[in-house]
């Protein structure tokens, strides 16, 4: 989902900037109705900003790119807004193309920095901040660890980590396995690994 959402936008953004340089380029006139514009901009705007209000706690990425979409809608509207007000009293043929690649410019910007996130957690790489070497060193440094046989670490999402360890070992009691097993769940824990399967042969 987040992935598609940051494709509209992108392809959004770009389709107005290239629509809008198209434009400018050749110099076209509009044929614009003002006080039409206005009046549409400011119903825009109303309805715009309680989707605003209602996403902008986001904190996903996905949730984030929800909001930004809504929010360069609202800064559409804000932008004709200015646009309609201004051309009310100076004829300013460029104001509103240029308006328009400002906003694309500025939704791009948010889709790239959330998109590297989403792009992350599809790959199902490393949960960020999280150093698998220095984990798999530190399982097999425990007592009671004769090898390390898997070591699996990745990302369900911006929040949740996930992990699956198996490991072998020379213990037979079961309350010292118990044991082990409990000193390797604190440590993913302590690398925020909040999701994880722990195998003991």
């Amino acid at each position: 989902g987040t992935l598609l959402n940051g494709l509209v936008l992108t392809a959004g953004s770009v389709l107005v900037i290239v629509h809008t340089l198209g434009i400018m380029e050749h110099e076209q006139e509009h044929d614009l109705s003002v006080d039409g514009m206005l009046y549409v901009a400011i119903g825009g705007i109303l309805f715009k900003f309680i989707a605003v209000l209602t996403t902008r706690h986001g904190h996903d990425s996905n949730e984030r790119l929800v909001n930004l979409h809504l929010m360069s809608d609202a800064f559409g509207w804000i932008a004709l807004l200015v646009a309609s007000a201004v051309l009310k009293f100076v004829d300013i043929q460029w104001l509103d193309p240029v308006l328009s690649i400002l906003i694309a410019v500025y939704v791009l910007i948010g889709v790239i920095k959330n998109f590297y996130d989403s792009v992350i957690m599809v790959m199902e790489a490393t949960p960020h901040g999280v150093c698998s070497l220095e984990v798999g060193e530190n399982i097999k440094n425990m007592d009671g660890v004769e090898d390390l046989v898997k070591l699996r670490l990745w990302s369900l999402s911006e929040h949740v980590a996930c992990g699956m360890v198996v490991v072998k070992s020379n213990l037979k009691n079961e309350q010292d396995i118990a044991n082990l097993r409990s000193r390797i769940a604190l440590l993913l824990q302590k690398n925020n690994i909040a999701d994880f399967a722990i195998e003991i042969d």
